[in-house]
C-alpha cells in the first residue's frame, strides 16, 4: 500500500515538474521575468504614489493593440423611417471584447414627392434588396475577411474588403 502512494506521488511530482517546465518556457518566449525585473525596480526607484496606477500603465504600453473580432450588422429605419444598414465593430482589447463603435449606412435613394404609386412601390423594393444584400454581406463574410485587423489600419481594412 505504501508503494501506491509513493507511485502516485512521484506521478503528481512529475506532473507538477512539466507543467513548471512549461511555464518557464512560456513566460521566457514573452520575455516576462526580464520585464518584471525591470518594473520592479523602476517602481522602487520611482516610489510612486499610485503604485498600482503605474503598474497599470507599464503593462498597458506592453499590451497588443486592438484587433476587430466582430463585425455585425442589422436593419434599423433612418430619419425618414426607411431601412438602412447599420454596421458594429468590437475589438479584442486586452483579451477582452469590447463594442468599439457602429456606423449607419444610408442605401442613397431619394424618395420623390411626386412619384407615381408603382415608382414609388418599386424603388421601396430595390432598397430593400440593397439593404438586405448588404446586410448579407456584412453578417457572412465580413468578421472573416477583418478578423485580427488593427482597426486604425485603414488602408489593410480597404485592401481585404475589395
Amino acid at each position: 500500500m505504501g508503494e501506491e502512494g509513493s507511485g502516485r506521488s512521484c506521478g503528481i511530482t512529475r506532473g507538477l515538474q512539466k507543467l513548471k517546465q512549461q511555464a518557464m518556457a512560456y513566460y521566457q518566449e514573452n520575455d516576462v521575468p526580464r520585464r518584471l525585473e525591470e518594473l520592479l525596480n523602476s517602481t522602487f526607484y520611482l516610489q510612486p504614489a499610485d503604485v498600482y496606477g503605474h503598474l497599470a500603465n507599464y503593462f498597458s504600453k506592453l499590451a497588443k493593440p486592438p484587433s476587430i473580432c466582430k463585425v455585425a450588422g442589422k436593419i434599423i429605419l433612418d430619419g425618414l423611417g426607411l431601412p438602412t444598414l447599420q454596421v458594429e465593430i468590437s475589438c479584442t482589447i486586452q483579451n477582452l471584447p469590447k463594442y468599439i463603435c457602429s456606423v449607419v449606412i444610408p442605401a442613397h435613394f431619394e424618395v420623390m414627392e411626386n412619384a407615381s404609386p408603382e415608382v414609388a412601390d418599386a424603388e421601396e423594393t430595390e432598397r430593400h434588396l440593397a439593404v438586405s444584400t448588404a446586410l448579407q454581406w456584412v453578417n457572412e463574410s465580413m468578421t472573416e475577411e477583418l478578423w485580427g485587423l488593427d482597426p486604425s489600419n485603414q488602408a489593410e481594412v480597404d485592401h481585404r474588403l475589395r
